[in-house]
């Protein structure tokens, strides 16, 4: 059985290189409605989203990652820093943000479903987007509450997750070979 949504599922893929052009306002309008129809436990809608399409705050973000990655004592981590091809966020033109509500049990889990449904539509509509959780680095630090507040995040509610989302300036990447024997029926 197939259709367009379930085809779009299996089509979706990471893109990691993303043209300059912005968006257009249209276009972020009709993800970012399609994303906060996601499902959430008890209709909570325990999120908050920042979209930030300010080339000098998405930079900043990342040099703050860098920061994080470089004292972490990991070899690999302090490596990927000091490349300066490393961007959390591709170079994408918009960067958007998804925090959970602190006190929410499953706010991490519907930021989650809100991602996925926000990425999902955006390839349904030509835009690529990558889904990316290595920034959150930077905002468990002691400079965390200081980023949250320049991103206008709302106290009570902590960046989760994050979608680089732009005009792919690259081929479709081929789909990787799937998981083998990882579901168990019980019948």
């Amino acid at each position: 059985m197939m259709n367009e949504t379930i085809q779009t599922m299996l089509d979706r893929r990471s893109i990691r290189a993303f043209k300059t052009e912005q968006i257009k306002e249209e276009e972020l309008q009709t993800i970012l409605t399609a994303g906060l129809a996601a499902p959430s436990a008890n209709n909570s809608q325990p999120w908050y989203v920042t979209v930030i399409q300010n080339k000098e705050v998405i930079d900043w973000i990342v040099e703050e990652n860098k920061k994080v990655m470089r004292s972490s004592g990991n070899p690999e981590m302090v490596k990927r820093a000091d490349d300066p091809k490393t961007h959390n966020f591709y170079h994408a033109p918009t960067v958007i943000v998804f925090s959970a509500e602190q006190s929410r049990a499953y706010g991490k889990s519907d930021c989650a479903n809100l991602a996925t449904q926000t990425a999902l539509a955006a390839y349904s509509i030509g835009l690529g987007s990558c889904y990316v959780a290595s920034f959150m680095q930077a905002f468990a630090t002691e400079k965390g509450p200081e980023m949250a507040k320049k991103l206008q995040v709302p106290e009570g509610y902590f960046p989760v997750f994050g979608l680089a989302v732009g005009y792919p300036d690259c081929p479709q990447p081929a789909a990787k070979p799937r998981k083998e024997n990882c579901i168990t029926y019980i019948r």
